[in-house]
């Protein structure tokens, strides 16, 4: 079991897309948190692999992921899968 706090907006859309497609908003956070992890795991493999967290690496991490986000985010952005694609990951 896991409970986390969301944005209030995307909580709205989460409940609406659950309920206008039948589904339950945790059938939807479950998607997104496996669609995700694989690239979590990735950024965040060499701070894993650091026996003391070492800070840098851990914020290396988090910018690599903020921009990662940030170029996904947008509607007219390449999908994650084009971005290796192209190798710009």
């Amino acid at each position: 079991m896991l409970s986390i706090r969301i944005d209030p907006t995307l909580a709205e859309r989460l409940r609406t897309l659950a309920r206008k497609t039948g589904r339950t908003q945790t059938f939807y956070a479950q998607m997104a948190l496996e669609d995700k992890m694989g690239e979590y795991e990735r950024v965040f493999a060499p701070v894993m692999e650091e026996p003391e967290r070492d800070p840098v690496a851990i914020q290396k991490a988090i910018d690599e992921l903020e921009s990662l986000r940030d170029r996904i985010s947008k509607p007219d952005s390449m999908s994650i899968k084009d971005l290796i694609e192209e190798g710009r990951m």
